[in-house]
């Protein structure tokens, strides 16, 4: 299990980690890496492009949901299953026998659902919890539920739709018909949908696979120096390291001249 670095470097790197959620924690953390929020995803996807990896594949975040029976699900913009290192071994223990975690009381849900009540008033970029409108799939976007688009999404929201051309992304809940089953409080991770062919990108916070081994994406902040040093690290499998822009600023600061020379052979002129 390694850590798949697949951008790099001008300050971030990004990587996955393709194993049950809790390893996949384990192995991110252990190795320095935070795991990335959505906001932060969809900024790493603009920067890397519409037919990048980070785009076409998608991975866990750090956002979550929490639900209760009878009660509107509640978005968190970190889930318990990332500060709560039981309850995450547990949810993935849930899933692997079919089911979600279920607390068996109501206590992790009035905790999320007081923190919809403090922020209610803050700007939505920056809140902590938010109640879901619906508990069947419901769009999201600047003009449909767009506090929610702002808190979730970020403030690059609306480039990630123009980027990949939707109107809107689509968030999945569980429905309460689900819920009926379950006794207190369920607390689930999100699910960043990539985008790529007749794929679109949309919001899970449904899934019941944490044990299935999918991808988890972490960040962490490096400067250039640590990104080369780490180039040949054992558990770390790199991608390309350098852009032909990159090539060319490094050979303009310290040969100049040389580098119109070497691209004007290069391109058979």
């Amino acid at each position: 299990m390694t850590v798949t670095v697949d951008v790099r470097p001008s300050g971030i790197q990004s990587g996955v980690v393709a194993a049950p959620f809790d390893k996949a924690y384990d192995e991110l953390t252990a190795t320095g890496y935070d795991v990335i929020s959505l906001a932060q995803n969809v900024d790493l996807r603009l920067a890397q492009g519409r037919d990048s990896e980070v785009t076409r594949n998608g991975n866990y975040v750090l956002n979550g949901q929490v639900y209760r029976k009878g009660e509107k699900g509640v978005f968190v913009a970190v889930s318990p299953l990332i500060t709560n290192a039981a309850l995450r071994t547990q949810a993935v223990e849930a899933n692997r026998n079919g089911r979600y975690l279920d607390t068996q009381d109501g206590v992790l849900y009035d905790e999320v659902r007081r923190l919809v009540d403090e922020d209610a008033s803050r700007d939505p970029h920056d809140r902590r919890a938010m109640l879901l409108p619906a508990d069947k799939a419901f769009p999201l976007s600047p003009q449909k539920n767009p506090e929610l688009f702002a808190m979730a999404l970020g403030k690059n929201g609306a480039a990630y739709l123009d980027m990949i051309g939707q109107d809107s992304v689509t968030f999945y809940p569980i429905e309460q018909g689900t819920l009926k089953d379950y006794a207190a409080s369920v607390p689930t991770q999100l699910w960043f949908r990539g985008h790529g062919g007749v794929v679109q990108s949309e919001l899970f916070g449904n899934f019941r696979g944490l044990d299935c081994g999918d991808r988890v994406r972490g960040v962490r902040n490096v400067s250039v120096a640590e990104g080369h040093a780490r180039e040949g690290s054992v558990g770390t499998q790199n991608s390309e390291l350098y852009t032909s822009a990159q090539v060319r600023n490094a050979l303009r600061e310290l040969l100049p001249g040389l580098e119109a020379q070497l691209f004007e052979r290069l391109q058979g002129k």
